[in-house]
């Protein structure tokens, strides 16, 4: 049997339906409170379950085979710092210390690219750049951080156990509509007249979750495999999407100044309103490092190979018309002129 924590999330609906594709007996932890609909109609054993309840952990994992630790908080705004810590490094503390009680085989953690020091403009990052909370911006970032060394402290003490690294992930199944899953539905609505000038890594969902496999079958303890995509500016990927989508919209590129400005108050909205801001301080951040990553490690040790991001594009905006978030594509109009009228 395997465990999934954050089986709702993004990419773990989408590693909970792989491992049972592949024959796993799949036990899926989810949140209190979490929807699990992402899960509808898979045989698998569904647990609510509090990472943050030690007890309950130790219990989930009891005759488990390998763990994939996914459950974490990825909220960017300024305002859950606190909670953010609570549960990627306290949940990823409980995970270790029951795999280790339970003497579980393997453990993948599902860490994050932002868990490494940030670099200077336009540097490649590979699997040997630092990871030092004090070096990383943001909450989200530092705890990821926090945590990976955490497992890596647990490998030196025995664990078997293995880190992946995801880009930013972008892909269909993101059935609690990430800020990326919401940037497609406002460009594919032209509902996006505003971009900053930025670039970052962008991976499809399902190659992450093959990826996650992939670590787990072939993977080497103890190692970090970068799982990314394509390096991709904000304006090319905004065209991809229009293109794909049918739609044309004209569009202001906001000098970064006026954007970090700008994000002081899209957060402030965020939390009177309780909703999710289109981007704050730490999204500009991230788009405004110009840092390229490398995935040749995953590629030349464990297979990973990741789809063109046209594909993912195109599959995106299937997925969301097939849930209603947009209107069903058009048919194309028959040319009559090409039939023949003989």
């Amino acid at each position: 049997m395997v465990l999934v924590t954050g089986a709702t999330g993004h990419i773990g609906n989408v590693l909970v339906k792989y491992l049972v594709e592949s024959g796993e007996t799949v036990r899926a932890l989810y949140a209190p409170g979490d929807n699990p609909s992402s899960l509808a109609g898979l045989s698998i054993d569904r647990r609510e379950v509090d990472i943050l309840d030690a007890e309950a952990v130790r219990s989930a994992i009891e005759g488990v085979d390998t763990v994939y630790h996914l459950a974490g908080l990825i909220s960017i705004l300024p305002f859950y710092q606190k909670r953010v810590y609570e549960i990627n490094v306290g949940g990823t503390e409980n995970i270790i210390r029951a795999c280790q009680e339970k003497h579980v085989r393997r453990l993948v953690y599902v860490s994050s690219i932002h868990a490494f020091e940030d670099k200077k403009r336009t540097e490649k990052m590979d699997e040997r750049c630092a990871i030092d909370p004090a070096k990383t911006s943001g909450s989200y970032g530092k705890s990821k951080a926090m945590a990976t060394l955490k497992v890596e402290e647990a490998i030196r003490q025995g664990l078997n156990a293995i880190i992946v690294c995801p880009t930013g992930v972008i892909g269909p199944y993101d059935y609690k509509l990430s800020e990326l899953g919401r940037l497609f539905i406002d460009v594919a609505k032209g509902s996006m007249p505003f971009c900053v000038h930025g670039t970052f890594d962008f991976v499809d969902v399902q190659d992450v979750a093959k990826g996650i496999m992939l670590a787990a079958q072939k993977g080497r303890t103890g190692e970090r495999y970068i799982l990314g995509g394509t390096q991709i500016e904000i304006n090319d990927l905004i065209a991809l999407i229009e293109e794909a989508a049918g739609t044309r919209q004209k569009r202001i590129f906001i000098p970064i100044s006026i954007a970090y400005f700008a994000s002081f108050f899209t957060s402030i909205h965020a939390l009177l309103w309780k909703t999710k801001p289109r981007f704050t301080t730490y999204s500009i951040e991230t788009v405004n490092m110009w840092n390229t990553y490398s995935h040749e490690k995953a590629s030349r040790e464990i297979g990973y190979y990741p789809r063109p991001i046209e594909k993912t594009v195109e599959e995106t905006l299937d997925w969301l018309r097939q849930e209603g978030y947009l209107p069903a594509r058009k048919p194309a109009t028959p040319d009559v002129a090409s039939y023949d009228k003989g």
